[in-house]
C-alpha cells in the first residue's frame, strides 16, 4: 500500500495512500485492460498514475517538458511512451481519465481510492491503541479517554484558527502577485481550483516561501513574457504542484541569455 507524506510545518504532515479494494481486479474495465496485449503493463502504468495523482487533487498536469502529455508522463513514470499512450487512450475511452483542458487531466477513480490521515490523527490513533492495551480498569479507561477527547477538541480549535489565517495569507499572495503586473488577479473564489492549489502551496511551504516564489516571478523575464511564445505566467500555473517548486528554487530567474523553453503546450497524446 503506497504511502506519501504531504503538508508543511504550519499544519503538520499528512499521509496519503492508495486503497485497492478487493474488487479492483474484478472491475470489468480492468479485466478488459489486462486482456489487451501488454495489458498487465498498462495496468501497472494506471496504478502509477493513481499514486502520482493522489498528491495533486486526483489530477495529472502537463508542464510542456516534452512535446505532448504522453511523452512527458512516460518520462515521469519511467515507462515506454507507446505503452503510456495506449494506457491513456484506453482510460479515456472507459471514462477513467477526463481531459479538463490541454494541460490538466483528472483520474475519475482516484478520489474514492485515496486514503488520508493527518499526523495528529496518526498520533492519537496510536495513543488509543497503546492506552487500550494498557487499560486495567473502567476508571483508568475513562480518564484516558477523557485525555483523548481533550486533545481532539484542541485540534478542532486550531484547525478553525488556521483556516482563518490561511484566507489572510492567500490575500497577501494575491496582493504581492498584482504588484508584479503580470496577469493580475481581480477575484478568486474560495471554491476555485487556483485558490485551492494556492492554499495547498501555503500549507506545504509556508507563507514566507510562497511570497519568495512570487518575488522570483518578478526576477524572471521569461515568466513575464520574454520567451519565444510571448507566453506569460498566471497565478494558476504558478500554484500548480509541479510548477511551483521550480519557481521557488529560482530556476526561471534571470541568469544568462539562455532561457528555458517551457510552459504552455497542448495535452494531446494521439
Amino acid at each position: 500500500m503506497p504511502t506519501i507524506q504531504e503538508g508543511g510545518d504550519r499544519t503538520g504532515k499528512r499521509y496519503f495512500w492508495l486503497k485497492l479494494g478487493d474488487d479492483f481486479f474484478r472491475d470489468k474495465a480492468i479485466k478488459k485492460l489486462r486482456r489487451i496485449a501488454g495489458g498487465d503493463t498498462f495496468t501497472i502504468i494506471y496504478l502509477k498514475m493513481l499514486i502520482k495523482a493522489i498528491q495533486q487533487d486526483n489530477k495529472l498536469y502537463f508542464e510542456g517538458i516534452e512535446d505532448n502529455f504522453a511523452d512527458e508522463l512516460a518520462l515521469d513514470l519511467e515507462e515506454d511512451p507507446d505503452n503510456v499512450r495506449m494506457t491513456l487512450t484506453f482510460l479515456q475511452q472507459k471514462g477513467l481519465l477526463e481531459v479538463v483542458d490541454d494541460d490538466e487531466f483528472y483520474l475519475a477513480n482516484a478520489e474514492k481510492m485515496t486514503g488520508s490521515e493527518s499526523e495528529s490523527a496518526v498520533r492519537m490513533r496510536r495513543m488509543r491503541e497503546k492506552k487500550t492495551s494498557q487499560c486495567d480498569g473502567d476508571v483508568t479507561g475513562q480518564l484516558r479517554f477523557g485525555d483523548i477527547e481533550k486533545e481532539i477538541d484542541i485540534e478542532k480549535d486550531n484547525r478553525v484558527s488556521k483556516d482563518t489565517l490561511c484566507r489572510t495569507d492567500v490575500q497577501r499572495v494575491i496582493d504581492a502577485w498584482n504588484e508584479i503586473g503580470v496577469n493580475p488577479v481581480y477575484k478568486v473564489s474560495s471554491s476555485s481550483k487556483r485558490y485551492k492549489m494556492l492554499v495547498a502551496r501555503i500549507n506545504k511551504y509556508g507563507i514566507d516561501n510562497v511570497l519568495k516564489a512570487v518575488d522570483n516571478v518578478r526576477r524572471s523575464t521569461w515568466l513575464q513574457g520574454g520567451n519565444n511564445r510571448n507566453w506569460m505566467v498566471d497565478l494558476e500555473w504558478f500554484a500548480r504542484p509541479n510548477n511551483f517548486p521550480k519557481i521557488f528554487e529560482g530556476r526561471y530567474n534571470d541568469r544568462t541569455n539562455e532561457l528555458p523553453d517551457n510552459g504552455g503546450g497542448n495535452g494531446q497524446w494521439q
